[in-house]
């Protein structure tokens, strides 16, 4: 059985944990941990013949005390403590017990200590778990705070004044899925309305106008997109042999036996040489001008030529168990656009009047544009 060594920070975790849940004194955590560091290393010697040396009770101690104090109960997995780590269903656990206990006693304090690991592995889960639900949705306010939340009928009615049939809205959902568990999905984090359709069914057009006013959502502006920007290899090895062995820098570039036109060069070993966001394969913009730019002020390297590609945000996912029309990256995280005739109470962001919009543009406008703006007033 592998044997893992536990390290300081892990056994003042525990220590604070169980003494936080009251399952033991502080004194009594504490001394518990510190054996728990002892038999450890005992039965990592036991198993690899290597010494290792166990955490001191007044490092173990101080780490407590820090967290304790700190409330800090995040850190490392906590579990397998009484089997895996110490191995062998806690024989060296026990080993250490038997030279101040009898055998039926170390037992005992060491079934004590399976609960508590239990108890305290339980809780740890469940703490990082909320840590990072709230962590999660505080991401869907960090753009625009709380917003005034209207009632159905409320919503309804603003809906009908405007001459529309249709809310749209937009949703901010965390990723839940699990591959273990083949279960794909996610939870909502937020909804908020950020404008009114018309007509029976989707409308990107009206979607994308929409969403060009909610700041989260700007993205998905009419016009926007992802695309990107990659090299890719403008000959083929048996056409030009003489231009097959390129290499980037200084020789420690990508020399492919057979480089193929069309081929796509290894992004890492070429980005720093140009300016840009960089994304997985290339480089990132949000509308086709800003690619035609991009590629115009920077001449690709030899044997390469400039290739762009682009992923729409538009999503039609009206087949069985699909998420249906939307604005957005994906089904289940980050913010998506969706329009629908009813959607209870929820919070209502009022879109800028022409006034208000006027006056951002002039508080974020060069002088000179101020200046003249204010001559022709």
């Amino acid at each position: 059985m592998s044997v893992c060594v536990l390290d300081c920070d892990e056994l003042s975790l525990f220590a604070a944990i169980a003494t936080h849940l009251k399952l033991a004194t502080f004194a009594e955590c504490v001394a518990m941990a510190e054996l728990i560091s002892v038999s450890n290393c005992a039965a990592f010697n036991a198993q690899y013949g290597e010494n290792q040396q166990s955490a001191s009770l007044n490092d173990i101690e101080r780490g407590a005390l820090d967290r304790l104090a700190k409330k800090n109960f995040v850190g490392r997995a906590i579990g397998g403590l009484t089997y895996n780590m110490v191995a062998n269903n806690g024989t060296a656990y026990i080993g250490a017990l038997a030279a101040s206990r009898d055998d039926v006693t170390a037992r005992s304090e060491f079934d004590r200590l399976a609960a508590i690991e239990k108890q305290v592995s339980a809780w740890h889960k469940a703490e990082c778990r909320r840590i990072e639900r709230q962590a999660e949705d505080d991401q869907a306010f960090t753009e625009v705070g709380p917003l005034p939340i209207l009632t159905d009928e409320e919503l309804k009615a603003k809906m009908l004044a405007s001459g529309a049939s249709r809310l749209i809205y937009a949703e901010f959902r965390v990723d839940e899925s699990d591959s273990q568990s083949d279960y794909w999905g996610g939870r909502s984090g937020r909804r908020v309305v950020i404008g009114f359709g018309t007509g029976k069914r989707e409308s990107f057009k009206q979607l994308r106008v929409a969403a060009a006013q909610f700041p989260p959502t700007a993205e998905y502006a009419p016009g926007h997109d992802r695309y990107t920007v990659s090299l890719k290899w403008d000959h083929d090895r048996n056409d030009d042999p003489n231009r097959a062995w390129i290499s980037f820098g200084d020789g420690n570039g990508w020399n492919p036996d057979h480089p193929r036109k069309g081929q796509s060069v290894l992004f890492h070993w070429y980005k720093d040489r140009f300016t840009g966001e960089q994304g997985r394969i290339g480089f990132k913009f949000s509308t086709q001008a800003e690619c035609e730019a991009f590629i115009a002020n920077n001449p690709p390297l030899d044997g390469t030529e400039w290739s762009t590609s682009s992923e729409s945000f538009e999503h039609r996912e009206n087949y069985s168990m699909g998420g249906g029309n939307y604005l957005g990256i994906g089904r289940y995280c980050g913010w998506s656009v969706r329009s629908t005739t009813s959607l209870g109470n929820c919070e209502y962001f009022e879109p800028p009047t022409v006034e208000k919009r006027l006056k951002r543009l002039r508080a974020t406008a060069t002088p000179m544009v101020s200046e003249l703006y204010a001559a022709n007033v």
